[in-house]
């Protein structure tokens, strides 16, 4: 006998099983994977290995920069004070920077 169950309802099944039996099932999926696309264990692979691209960059194709020189790049913009915000210093002593000052 078969039930329809929502996504949800198989949730909260899983859910109220025990400990060890939540662990079966745990161990079941991870063993019998063939439902995730290849691809996407490629990505996950990619993604613990830290080799990530930003999707604009992919979608311009240019070459993305080294990561010494994205390290160096991020070093020196978090290094520095940053510039033109065009927030007035009396402003940023304020608790909120729109209320006038009293």
């Amino acid at each position: 006998m078969f039930v329809v169950m929502s996504v949800t309802e198989v949730i909260e099944q899983i859910k109220a099983l025990s400990p060890d039996e939540r662990a079966t099932v745990a161990k079941f999926v991870l063993e019998h994977d063939d439902w995730v696309p290849e691809d996407f264990k490629a990505a996950m692979k990619d993604l613990e290995a830290g080799r990530l691209v930003d999707m604009e960059t992919v979608l311009s194709a240019a070459k993305p920069p080294s990561r010494e020189r994205f390290e160096t790049a991020l070093h020196s913009l978090l290094s520095r004070p940053l510039r033109g915000l065009n927030i007035p210093s009396e402003a940023l002593r304020r608790e909120n920077l729109y209320d006038d000052p009293e």
